[in-house]
């Protein structure tokens, strides 16, 4: 469950979500839209992903991680922006596979932090998965 603390008055603030169609990106857009906030959601092409018809969200396509400056449209006038955009491949065999879930984490983390920084956002919240913290086949980190 996540709970999202917010200063000031619902509504006040314009969030942008990366990622739309993930799964904590769509969990994060129900409830920014349940707390009143405007909210752009991005895409890389429009089959890419069924985010759920909630009123009040923005749609932006064509934001690809790899692609330098794809996300500043989408950043335009926001006050934070929710990077929850992240390639998840199905397998991880092949080296190939894995440099280019690499690259495409790095580079595109920097693209979204460029575009934030051109679009004015002074906030950027980076998201992960339990997933970044084990190997393939290894049971998920406890804590301890």
């Amino acid at each position: 469950v996540l709970l999202l603390l917010w200063c000031g008055q619902a509504g006040a603030y314009t969030a942008c979500v990366t990622g739309g169609g993930g799964f904590l990106a769509q969990e994060l857009i129900a409830q920014l839209c349940a707390q009143g906030e405007e909210v752009v959601a991005t895409a890389r092409g429009r089959n890419s992903y069924s985010l759920p018809a909630l009123d009040g969200v923005k749609l932006v396509h064509g934001c690809d991680l790899l692609e330098e400056g794809s996300f500043d449209e989408a950043f335009r006038g926001a006050h934070v922006v929710f990077h929850a955009s992240s390639p998840f491949p199905l397998s991880l065999q092949h080296a190939n596979e894995r440099q280019l879930v690499v690259r495409a984490c790095v580079e595109g983390t920097l693209n979204v932090m460029r575009s934030a920084r051109r679009a004015g956002v002074r906030r950027v919240v980076v998201t992960s998965s339990a997933a970044a913290l084990r190997a393939s086949g290894q049971k998920p980190v406890n804590g301890e």
